[in-house]
């Protein structure tokens, strides 16, 4: 058996680690900007929250400015009705969509389409619920949840969560490209030189 002090062994393990290690920094590098696509941060009103006073609009935060292209949310009722009034707009990194005079109560859906400025789609759905008093709309609305920068609603977009990709993903390329340059140094080690 030759051992890593033979000649042509030594060239052959120090060709596959030239040759492998910047194909797996290259994987691990390829694989992260995968992750950085827009994803929504926050909503007003709050995924999953309880308003007692009617909103007038539901904006959307996302983590980076997104186009006015392609752009959509619809709000529904809970009778399945829209109660959106008029074409939502980009404010910076937000989207705003102006509401009707909401009546019923009971749990509204919001469902939104964007294209973030990298051109990637970003859809999905949540919903919010309202227990609205029979005297109508009067004042600001209050909440029993405060919007945060850290609650992110759950969406439908291309896999778990708003993000297409998490930064386990490029762990798990880094690590196949690792072994990847083991099997092949191990391989040229193990061959005898002809």
């Amino acid at each position: 058996m030759l051992s890593l002090s033979h000649p042509t062994v030594g060239r052959r393990v120090a060709l596959a680690l030239t040759v492998g290690l910047p194909l797996a920094v290259s994987a691990v590098l390829g694989a992260a900007p995968a992750g950085a696509h827009d994803q929504l941060t926050r909503s007003d009103p709050v995924a999953g929250s309880t308003v007692t006073s009617p909103p007038t609009e539901v904006r959307l935060g996302f983590s980076e400015a997104v186009t006015e292209l392609g752009l959509t949310v619809l709000v529904t009722g809970p009778a399945g009705t829209s109660v959106t009034s008029g074409a939502p707009i980009v404010d910076g990194s937000d989207v705003v969509a102006p509401l009707g005079p909401l009546s019923e109560s009971g749990r509204y859906v919001v469902a939104y389409r964007v294209v973030s400025s990298d051109g990637h789609p970003i859809s999905g759905t949540f919903g919010f619920t309202a227990r609205l008093s029979s005297a109508g709309p009067t004042g600001p609305p209050t909440r029993t949840s405060t919007p945060t920068a850290a609650t992110a609603p759950p969406s439908a977009s291309g896999g778990a969560g708003v993000g297409s990709a998490d930064g386990g993903s490029a762990w798990v390329v880094a690590g196949v490209g690792l072994l990847a340059v083991l099997v092949v140094g191990a391989v040229l080690a193990r061959r005898r030189p002809t």
